[in-house]
């Protein structure tokens, strides 16, 4: 067997921004979750391309961290749930929040949307961490559609 010339090293990065020095305070609502996103999404795409961001959260639902996930095309974006687990289980969270926009503006979850937030569900139970909510965001102020307060996810 031969031997490697180098073994990558991994990480996980903390960046400080500007949202890191927020007191957002602890999401107790979808409305506080939407008004944290609100800040993440950039407003010159977010009626062109899909993006999916994640927001980690501690034990007493403090907002912890956030990722942007991905950015697709104007109806998709990819999402790797190997990926969402691995920040997870190394910013060692007690919940998480999923979150992509709707260019169009339309509020109703697709059947992928769906499909993605039970297998991410499934995959945050193995490591007893709560998928608290999937927002989808609409380029237009103030919508928003939550799974949890529309009972998709309970």
């Amino acid at each position: 067997m031969e031997q490697s010339e180098f073994v990558a090293e991994i990480q996980l990065k903390y960046l400080p921004s500007a949202k890191s020095r927020l007191n957002v305070g602890k999401i107790q609502s979808s409305v506080d979750a939407y008004n944290f996103l609100k800040t993440i999404y950039n407003q010159d795409t977010i009626a062109l391309t899909e993006t999916f961001v994640l927001v980690f959260t501690n034990h007493a639902n403090e907002i912890i961290g956030y990722n942007i996930h991905s950015s697709g095309t104007i109806a998709s974006t990819q999402v790797e749930i190997r990926l969402i687990m691995a920040i997870a289980i190394n910013c060692a969270c007690s919940g998480v929040i999923i979150s992509h926009n709707h260019p169009s503006g339309s509020m109703s979850p697709s059947k992928s949307d769906r499909i993605i937030t039970d297998k991410i569900n499934q995959a945050l139970e193995v490591f007893n961490i709560k998928l608290l909510d999937h927002i989808i965001v609409s380029p237009n102020q103030g919508d928003y559609f939550s799974f949890t307060d529309n009972g998709v996810l309970c």
